[in-house]
This record gives structure tokens, sequence and C-alpha cells, in this order.
């Protein structure tokens, strides 16, 4: 007999779900080959638009992404039984433009730990260096690593813990070996450091790029999507048995998962594979998350209420607390923040950044 909580004593054997939906895939070449139209054609599909490049896509089911902020309230929405019955993929496109607002939600947060930094206790502002760019920040904070954070725990949340199979939509780029300078290799567009967090996080990657092929006995050009890489570009995938390439269609896409899979049942048995739904895990900064939002509605409202108690044309009483009741309830009704619990995160958030935003838009 184990010893009371051995770990090791809970360990069963991996099952694999045969579903597509749940798995994680990257989709990457340069652009105009199909890669949102054949993304959009896995089932109950849903494009995250962090840059528009859907409007010649006939029914496309679409959500505009201007903000990191606007991302993460649209997240909250994901867990919604509503959405998880009509949605099961969620696209990124692109996953070049996600980084993008990371970094720039990343040199907002960097700007105003430099702000309060640089306030006296009367609320005087001094001088201070703002990072108009996130190439200004030094990363002597660790901004950099803290874009891998956001962007990880964005990822997770959506696949590990909402349960929705994902697809990122990259562009690529040719990269110069510093051994070789004639010797190029296809990447993606962004930094090493992403691209490994990215490739770390989804089952398949897949390249594609335009082909010759012969059809039915006549030439053409057809994109092709590459499960496996090469010494000129990169590509992988954890099913075992999967083929080297296919046409880059969903249909083809899809046969040569189920095929991989098939293929690995029959060499290690039937009894590790499922088609069961998705088992989900745990958040485990659901918890933590809730706190800190509670906190912050909590001690805004605090501060408020000491610094602006007799001022002579936002008071308090009259100007701060009706428009913070409003934003309160009209997110829980007559509830009062101390009565919601962490499965009120979402609502809990979007009170916290509806204030955090008031906030700003008056002492700007």
């Amino acid at each position: 007999m184990p010893l009371a909580g051995n770990p090791f004593a809970s360990i069963v054997p991996n099952i694999v779900n045969e579903n597509l939906e749940a798995h994680s895939y990257l989709f990457y070449g340069k652009g105009k080959l199909g890669k949102t139209t054949i993304a959009s054609n896995f089932p109950k599909s849903v494009v995250l638009e962090f840059e528009r490049g859907g409007d010649c896509i006939p029914g496309l089911m679409r959500l505009p992404v201007n903000s990191w902020d606007e991302f993460e309230t649209q997240i909250e929405y994901l867990k919604d039984p509503w959405t998880k019955e009509n949605f099961k993929m969620i696209i990124i496109d692109t996953a070049d433009k996600m980084i993008d607002l990371a970094k720039e939600k990343v040199r907002i947060n960097y700007n105003n730990k430099l702000k309060l930094k640089n306030t006296d206790k009367n609320g005087v502002v001094g001088s201070y260096q703002k990072a108009n760019s996130f190439r200004d920040i030094n990363d002597n904070g660790g901004e950099w690593e803290d874009v891998e954070k956001i962007v990880g725990r964005a990822l997770d949340r959506i696949y590990k813990y909402y349960g929705y199979g994902i697809i990122l939509i990259v562009h690529s780029k040719e990269k110069s070996d510093p051994k070789n300078k004639e010797r190029k290799e296809i990447v993606f567009n962004m930094n090493e450091r992403y691209m490994t967090l990215l490739n770390n996080l989804v089952d398949v990657v897949g390249y594609i790029q335009n082909e010759e092929v012969e059809i039915e006995g006549n030439k053409q050009i057809t994109p092709m999507i590459y499960y496996r890489g090469n010494e000129t570009f990169f590509a992988g995938s954890r099913f075992k048995f999967i083929q080297n390439k296919s046409p880059f269609t969903y249909l083809d896409i899809e046969n040569a998962i189920k095929t991989a899979i098939r293929t690995e049942k029959e060499v290690v048995g039937n009894e590790f594979f499922t088609q069961d739904e998705k088992e989900l895990l745990e958040d485990p900064q659901i918890e933590e998350e809730f706190k800190k939002c509670v906190d912050y509605i909590q001690n805004v409202t605090k501060v408020l209420s000491v610094n602006f108690n007799q001022h002579p044309t936002m008071p308090f009483k009259e100007f701060w607390l009706p428009q913070i009741q409003k934003i309160i309830s009209d997110k829980i009704g007559e509830k009062k923040i101390s009565e919601l619990t962490k499965e009120s995160l979402t609502e809990a958030a979007e009170i916290a950044r509806e204030i955090q935003a008031l906030v700003k838009r008056y002492r700007n």
C-alpha cells in the first residue's frame, strides 16, 4: 500500500481524445494562402480578429479584438454555457497581433508603475521617462517575461480550463542562419521567445506554402500543409504517425489527424483513446484573480472617498459614488461586492475594469 498522500499513487494512464476540437493547432505561412478560411471550416469555430482579414469569407463567425482588456473580457464570456453550446474552436487571427497587444498592455502597466513610483504623498507627479513603445522598456522589471505570462495565461484559460480547441494563425518570415548567411529558414513572424512559447502550447504546427501539384492530369498551384519540418522550415506534431504533408483543406487535415490516431490505436490499443467531451482542468488562479478584482474595487472606492471627500467639483458622495454604484448595479443588480464568490469572476473583472476606466477618464 502506498503512503497516505503519495501523489504517484493517483497516476492513471493518459487518454488521447480523438476529437479534433480537443486539440490545439498553429498554422503559419505567407499571406493570402487561405489560413483563416481553412481554420474557419472547423465545426463551430469563431475567429477572434486581432487584425481584420475576413471581409471576403462568406458566413465567417468573427469578433474584433482591439485591446488586451477587450480580449480578456471575451475570454471571460467563453465560460457562458450559451457560448460553449454554440462554439467549440477558437481561432486567434493573428497570434502575431495578439502578442503586439500583449506588449502594449505591458507597456501601459510599465508606465503606470513608473508614474506611481514618481508620485509623492500629495499626489504630485514628478518627471519620469515614459516608454513610448515596447522597445523603450529596458526589461529591468521582467517586462518581456510579463508578455509571456499574460499570453500563456490567456491561451491556457481558453484551452485547458474552458475546454475549447485553439487554432493560432501566424504570419511567416525568413530568418538568416548566423553561421551561413546564404541559408534561410522560414519561422514565425515574432521574437524567438514567443515562437517557443506558442510552439510549446500547441499539438500541431503546420507550415503552409503553395506548390505545383497534378490533379486529374492537370498541373495547378495549390496550398499544401506540412506537419513535419526540415532544414528550410519549422513544423511538427505530437501525433506520432501523422503524414508528412497534405493539401491544405479542412477535410484533408481532419483525415491526416484521424488516420494518425487510428494508426496509433492499432499499435497501442483502444483503451488509451476516447471520443468523450474534453476533460477540463481546474483553473489554479481563478481565486487569486477574483480576490485582486474585489480588492481593487474596494480599495479604489476607499481611496476616492478619502481624497475627494470635500472636493469642490468632484465630491465623492455626489460625483464618484453614484457612478460607481451604477457600474456595480448594472453588472450584479442589488448584490453587494462582498456577496460575490469566485464563480462571479467575470462580473467582478468587468466592474474593476469599468471603475478603472472611470478613474482614468477624470484624473488624466
